[in-house]
This record gives structure tokens, C-alpha cells and sequence, in this order.
């Protein structure tokens, strides 16, 4: 329901009436060292990450845009801190994919739930699950970041989007008129690195549509490399 979501948002729901009581503490403890059990093989499980993507951007875009990359150390560097700015990518610091899937992170105030919490954490990098999904997530967001600008220049320019591009920009809250201010904004304050285009959206002078343009991106990530949200978390209780 919309209160249960509601709830899983603010870290509320089914949340135990005593937090420190043992058999919660242990249930803690055995979801962490779980999470790590079945953790080994979990790059393998992830690869069709990749069909996603090639479903979301196309084959042509992603092989192009990870060429562009792995062959300009600055668009690379440009990628992966443009996507950590706006809260992608952030695996190899918080681990935020690994534990929303496996839900390790709740309640951790207890010496021995941090611990527990740490354990996660460095196998998360060590079964090359945080990387993985830096990568990722930092890949497809250049991707939409270029494709989301590019669409915005040629409507500056009174060119015509097609149906799908309507759907997909709608789904993003954006229509033709935002569009043309993103493209102006790109104008005064992006920037092109080895044919990829960044927006450098923390500089624009409108930062309400900034934080518009943000939240479409990290959207699109999310869907291309799939993550689960409060109301998939739900099942877990």
C-alpha cells in the first residue's frame, strides 16, 4: 500500500518493537553473514546487467560510450564524478546496492551489527560487487546524460521527437519547453569531453530544473542497472 511504502521510505515499516532485543540482533547478524554467504557468485548473477543496458540505450551507444571512455582519461574521471555527485555510483563508499538487495544496513547501532555491517562491506568490494556496480552505474549514467542533451539540443533547434522520446522524457516529468532550457544551459555551462556531453549541472544558473534533470538520470540508471526501491523491499519483511 501507500503507507507501507511510505513508511519503508522513512525506515519505519515492520520495523520490531524492541530494536536491541536478542533474537532481533541475531536475525541481524544471520541476514549480514547470509548476505555474505551467497555473495561469491554474484558478479556472474550480474552480467545481465549488461543486456539491460543494450535493451535501455542500444548495443551501438553502449559499445561507443565505453570505447569513448576507456580511451579518455578525462571523460572517465569526468563520468565517475559526475555520477557520484548526483548519488549514482557510490558502491565502492556505501555499498547502497548490495544492501538495499540483501537489507543488511538496518538497525546497525550495536557493536556487533557493525561489525557485521563492515564484514558485508569489504566482501561487497572483495567478490568485485562495488566495482561492478561503480562501473555500471556510472556508464549508463554518461549514457543518458549525452543521449538526455543531445535530445534537448535538437528540440532547441525545432527538431521533432519521436513517440518513444516523448514517452521517455514524459516519464521524466520533461516535456519540449524544458528541454530547450536544459539545452541552453548546456550552451552556457557543459561541456564535451571526447564526444560524450556533460551537462555540469551543479554550475546552472536554474537549479530547480537542475535538480529536475538530476533526478531523470538517476532514474534512468536505476532502471538500466536494475535497483531495487522501497516498495520492492517491501516483500522482505
Amino acid at each position: 500500500s501507500d503507507l507501507a511504502v511510505r513508511d519503508q521510505l522513512y525506515g519505519t515499516y515492520g520495523r520490531p518493537k524492541d530494536p536491541s532485543s536478542f533474537f532481533v540482533r541475531a536475525g541481524r547478524i544471520a541476514r549480514a553473514l547470509n548476505y555474505t554467504r551467497l555473495l561469491g557468485g554474484q558478479v556472474i548473477s550480474a552480467l545481465n546487467d549488461t543486456a539491460t543496458m543494450m535493451l535501455r540505450h542500444g548495443a551501438p551507444k553502449m559499445m561507443a560510450t565505453g570505447l569513448k571512455l576507456a580511451t579518455n582519461i578525462q571523460a572517465l574521471k569526468l563520468a565517475k564524478s559526475t555520477a557520484q555527485r548526483m548519488g549514482n555510483a557510490l558502491d565502492m563508499v556505501l555499498n547502497t546496492r548490495g544492501i538495499a538487495i540483501g537489507d543488511v544496513a538496518e538497525y546497525a547501532v550495536h557493536a556487533e551489527q557493525r561489525a557485521a555491517r563492515r564484514v558485508t562491506d569489504a566482501f561487497s568490494i572483495l567478490s568485485l560487487q562495488s566495482p561492478w556496480n561503480t562501473m555500471m552505474k556510472s556508464w549508463s549514467s554518461v549514457m543518458s546524460q549525452d543521449e538526455f542533451i543531445r535530445q534537448a539540443i535538437r528540440t532547441a533547434k525545432g527538431g521533432k521527437m519521436s513517440k518513444s522520446a516523448i514517452a521517455r522524457f514524459a516519464n521524466n516529468d520533461m516535456d519540449e519547453s524544458v528541454l530547450r532550457k536544459i539545452a541552453a544551459e548546456f550552451d552556457k555551462h557543459g561541456t564535451e569531453v571526447n564526444g560524450l556531453k556533460f551537462g555540469n549541472s551543479d554550475l546552472w544558473d536554474d537549479q530547480e530544473l537542475a535538480r529536475l534533470y538530476e533526478a531523470a538520470i538517476i532514474k534512468e540508471t536505476n532502471i538500466a542497472v536494475i535497483t531495487p526501491g522501497a516498495g520492492d523491499l517491501l516483500n522482505l519483511y
